[in-house]
């Protein structure tokens, strides 16, 4: 059983790389053709955001990523004078 476990977490690991300190995950792209790193990001609560009308939710890493994107200058929120 432990072999069968080992063997399952070795076939499943050869899926990550690590580069500079970043966990990728390697992904297929159809669209492309070509296999892709994937930088991953992980699932654990970060913060917390207090919300209108809504009140205070934890925020985790993903979310957090998101927010800082939509919400930046990049995000097409913001208004140029």
């Amino acid at each position: 059983m432990q072999v069968k476990i080992l063997e399952t977490l070795v076939r499943h690991s050869e899926k990550f790389e690590l580069l500079d300190g970043l966990l990728y995950r390697r992904v297929y792209d159809a669209a492309d053709g070509e296999l892709q790193l994937r930088v991953c990001v992980p699932d654990e609560e970060l913060s917390a955001l207090e919300m209108p009308g809504i009140g205070r939710r934890k925020l985790n890493c993903r979310s957090r990523i998101l927010l800082e994107y939509h919400n930046g200058m990049l995000g097409g929120q913001q208004v140029s004078n």
